[in-house]
């Protein structure tokens, strides 16, 4: 949250299709807020409404995060009222999950429910570390399975929303898809990217190595590219 703006973070699937959007603080005033702007790609929107003394919240460095570092998640849980749960980061730069669309994740064992998405992952400093973003289980509630998405992230990509109204992408002019287990197969350990696209027909970036998973090649940069915002482009 922006204080001085009135802007507040959170995920864009917890707005979407919403006829009205209101927001209750800790301190139980309940605003009415107009969306600013979202980022459907990486789940960031940003509200803003008109009420006075609001405080911000610090960021931390989400790149100095640690495993076993001590985190409290800050949720409305099942729509019962705001709450609290305690944990420690259980992993980080989580990726290739069936969560569709997510990558580079914190997860935690810290406590999240429907209705905790687009809350605070924080430090013990109360600074920001990550934005609660999605949970996996069977069961679709807590198993101690949670994920958020970096502090740096949410910062830049909100940074881009409030400045321009969505995210300025680079284009690289191709179409990108994930390698598959027919053409892993018969890739050549060792092979190039390029060696790859030449004889196996993917559409992707030449010039940097396959990583290798089994002997063949894996394609681990498609997220990298999607996510990259103009100001990295050449």
């Amino acid at each position: 949250m922006d204080g001085e703006r009135g802007l507040i973070v959170t995920c864009a699937h917890q707005i979407t299709d919403a006829d009205a959007i209101k927001v209750t603080l800790s301190d139980g005033r309940e605003l009415t807020a107009e969306q600013l702007a979202r980022d459907i790609e990486t789940d960031v929107a940003v509200l803003k409404v008109a009420a006075d003394n609001l405080v911000s919240i610090r960021f931390a460095d989400s790149s100095k995060v640690h495993v076993g570092d001590f985190v409290v998640s800050v949720g409305n849980p099942f729509g019962i009222g705001q709450s609290i749960s305690f944990g420690v980061v259980s992993a980080l730069r989580r990726s290739n999950m069936p969560i569709e669309g997510y990558d580079n994740l914190i997860q935690t064992d810290a406590s999240m429910n429907p209705g905790d998405s687009g809350g605070a992952l924080v430090n013990l400093n109360g600074e920001l570390v990550g934005l609660d973003t999605a949970i996996v289980g069977l069961t679709g509630s807590n198993v101690g399975i949670g994920f958020a998405m970096p502090g740096n992230m949410v910062r830049l990509i909100a940074g881009e929303l409030i400045a321009h109204g969505e995210v300025r992408r680079g284009h690289l002019g191709v179409a990108l898809r994930d390698l598959d287990s027919e053409i892993a197969s018969v890739a050549r350990a060792g092979a190039s990217a390029k060696w790859c696209a030449h004889h196996h027909g993917q559409r992707r970036l030449a010039g940097g190595p396959c990583r290798h998973r089994g002997g063949g090649c894996h394609n681990d940069s498609r997220s990298r590219k999607r996510r990259h915002n103009a100001r990295g482009a050449h």
